[in-house]
């Protein structure tokens, strides 16, 4: 299936393994990565930078992925609150990035935060529609992107290291998505198997 699509089925796989089990997202996926140390750490980092493991109130989740791909390992980790009516708001990503050498880190900050956006925009909205044969989107207007009062916040870290450089096109898109529903399980006890999120997130009255 290769990094950018397979992703979001391994990582939500993962985590509904580490649901199964009954063990903590984040311990079930470092003990399953005894032999990468480069894994290791990013997931670690940004669960770190992230609060993970502090309770939060009723409504909203964390939830974590890992992306290894071209050459980089990355590491996100997303909060979200849900709202009565199943609508999902962002409100945090924490995203730790080994690439090995940095060439311009200003450009790999840009790229992931650039790809977040777009990785969660697709995954809340992202659709294409046909009807009477033809796309019932034209543009902006009726296919959505996050707003800027949408966006959450985003913080990038970047692990220094002298390994060979690795890509950073795809990877902070492909690390969104099945962060995104990760946490909107933890935040609602609800999987969500498939994309765009829609109204999956809502809850029964």
């Amino acid at each position: 299936m290769g990094a950018t699509r397979g992703t979001f089925a391994v990582e939500s796989f993962v985590d509904e393994l580490a649901a199964n089990a009954k063990q903590d997202p984040l311990a079930y996926r470092v003990a399953l990565l005894d032999k990468n140390t480069r894994a290791k750490a990013v997931l670690q980092l940004a669960a770190a930078q992230s609060g993970w493991g502090k309770p939060l109130p009723a409504g909203q989740g964390r939830g974590i992925a890992l992306c290894i791909g071209f050459g980089s390992f990355i590491a996100q980790v997303v909060q979200v609150s849900v709202d009565k009516d199943g609508t999902v708001n962002p409100t945090y990503v924490w995203c730790v990035v080994d690439c090995g050498v940095q060439v311009n880190p200003d450009t790999i900050r840009a790229q992931m935060e650039s790809g977040i956006v777009f990785g969660l925009s697709a995954a809340l909205h992202g659709q294409i529609t046909i009807k009477d044969g033809r796309v019932e989107q034209t543009n902006f207007g009726d296919y959505r992107v996050l707003r800027i009062n949408e966006t959450p916040r985003i913080r990038v870290d970047l692990v220094k290291n002298l390994e060979a450089p690795g890509g950073i096109g795809e990877p902070g898109t492909s690390c969104v998505m099945p962060a995104l529903t990760n946490a909107i399980f933890a935040a609602t006890a609800k999987r969500i198997r498939k994309l765009p999120v829609g109204d999956q997130a809502r809850t029964e009255a």
